[in-house]
């Protein structure tokens, strides 16, 4: 039981440090976005990286919720 919590344990914090990166990634595009016009390809990174970014929160919180 101790190492299936501690591996539960260690996924949580393995996404709470993907979030972390693709949220800095989103703030790099957000930003370059504001200072020139965005291409398409970056439009579509940009919302790659959210839609990403909502999966990895989302899985966060159910694992947060069940253990």
């Amino acid at each position: 039981m101790f190492r299936f919590v501690n591996s539960q344990a260690d996924e949580i914090e393995l996404l709470e440090l993907q979030i972390g990166e693709i949220k800095d990634e989103l703030r790099k595009y957000q930003s370059q976005g504001k200072s020139a016009n965005i291409d398409e390809k970056k439009r579509r990174e940009l919302k790659d990286l959210e839609e990403k970014l909502s999966k990895t929160e989302l899985k966060a919180e159910q694992y947060e919720l069940e253990y």
